[in-house]
């Protein structure tokens, strides 16, 4: 997404709470204005690429599910 600097203060919250973070690609940044997660009131958001291996994760454990959304609402709601 645009805000960069929201992108910047999730990934080093869910690197502290032990979470692996990786910088996008290129083609999944997000970056584009007609990017759904740019269309808001701000024009600017962020857009999170979850893996395969994290959604599987998550799936199974929906302890660990409920702590990465209240890692990143934290950073959101702050």
């Amino acid at each position: 997404g645009l805000d960069d600097n929201l992108a910047h203060k999730i990934i080093s919250t869910l690197r502290i709470n032990n979470f692996n973070t990786y910088e996008a690609s290129e083609n999944v940044i997000g970056n584009s204005i007609q990017n759904i997660c740019n269309k808001c009131l701000s024009k600017k958001g962020v857009q999170l690429e979850i893996s395969r291996g994290f959604r599987d994760r998550f799936a199974k454990d929906s302890k660990e599910l409920l702590r990465f959304s209240d890692t990143i609402r934290s950073v959101i709601f702050q």
